[in-house]
Order: C-alpha cells, then sequence, then structure tokens
C-alpha cells in the first residue's frame, strides 16, 4: 500500500498566508534605525539638538522692592507763611493730599497762597494745604525736586524765555514800580 501524504493542510497553511498577506497589504521588510555613534556621523550643516538632564532652577536670593524717592518739601515753606505757584501751567487744588483726591479747582502761575497744613507726603510728593484768600481751600502737590509747582513767595518768577522779561516780586506796588496786569482773557494790559 502507498503511503500518500494528504495535500489540504499544506493548501491550508498556503490559503492562510495568502489572506494574511493581503489583508495587510503584503510583507515588507521593515528597516530598524540603529544609533550612530557620534565619533562615526558626518558632519552636516543642520543644528543638532543635545538632550541634557534635567536640572533643577537656579534660586535667586530675594531682592528687596525699591524705596520711592519722596519729593522734599521745598526749603522756606512753613505752615502760615505764604507761597506762590511756580508751574507755568498751574496747579490743581484737590480735596485730600493725594493725586487721586477729588479735584476742587485750578490755580493758574503766580498766584500767591497762604500754607495751612503740611507737608504730607504722599504719591511721592509733598502736599500743603493752601488757602488763595479767594475761598479755594485745598491740597496741592509741591512737584518734583528740580521743577518746583509751589515755592516759597519769596521767590522771585523765572523768566518765561532767555528774553529779558518782566521779573515777579510778591511784595506791595510801590510808586515807580513798572506793573502788568493780565485779565482773565488773557489780554495783557
Amino acid at each position: 500500500m502507498s503511503t500518500r501524504t494528504p495535500r489540504w493542510p499544506i493548501l491550508l497553511a498556503f490559503s492562510i498566508l495568502l489572506l494574511a498577506t493581503l489583508a495587510c497589504g503584503g510583507f515588507q521588510a521593515r528597516v530598524t534605525p540603529t544609533a550612530v555613534p557620534p565619533e562615526a556621523a558626518t558632519p552636516t550643516d543642520e543644528p543638532t539638538e543635545t538632550l541634557m538632564p534635567p536640572t533643577a532652577a537656579p534660586t535667586l536670593p530675594p531682592t528687596k522692592a525699591p524705596t520711592p524717592t519722596l519729593t522734599p518739601a521745598p526749603t522756606g515753606m512753613t505752615v502760615g507763611a505764604q507761597a506762590r505757584v511756580a508751574a507755568g501751567g498751574g496747579i490743581n487744588v484737590r480735596e485730600q493730599p493725594s493725586a487721586k483726591g477729588k479735584l476742587l479747582g485750578r490755580l493758574n502761575a503766580d498766584v500767591v497762597v497762604k500754607l495751612l497744613e503740611g507737608p504730607t507726603q504722599a504719591d511721592n510728593y509733598a502736599w500743603w494745604k493752601v488757602d488763595n484768600a479767594a475761598g479755594m481751600v485745598g491740597w496741592v502737590a509741591a512737584g518734583p525736586a528740580n521743577d518746583p509747582w509751589l515755592v516759597p513767595a519769596t521767590a522771585a518768577a523765572e523768566p518765561a524765555a532767555a528774553s529779558a522779561g518782566p521779573k515777579l516780586v510778591d511784595r506791595p506796588i510801590k510808586l515807580g514800580d513798572r506793573v502788568q496786569v493780565t485779565t482773565a482773557e488773557g489780554q495783557v494790559l
């Protein structure tokens, strides 16, 4: 009797292999990249990335916040004395000694006021409570030290330009004085 091997197992195995090939899109050899040692790498013009192990962020010692510089009060200004508005554009009068205080009005340049209280330091300025003898009483900032807005009344006003303009003095008018009158509308008489 002859021993013959059945063919169906071979056909079954071949069919399964064929179906798997068709379902997966075929068998393709996959190339697994291998690491190239740094000394064997070829130089390129492209930048390379070097991975470093994570390190803790450096801690800096705490710093002190800067102390604001306050504007010193001009010398010669004391409570009860008179002061003159030196700011060319005038100066705001406020209800409280603060830039956020309610605005009461404005004093024009060269107006003479009486100092009632102060100086009080706020918002980096020295503040004075003033009375203009015309019903306006409130707080004004003396301004920065290098360009004061309020100065002692005895300080002469600077001329408006380099020309020899009028010099203002805070004293009663005397016989022989030359005066200049400026109206509320800005007319010079």
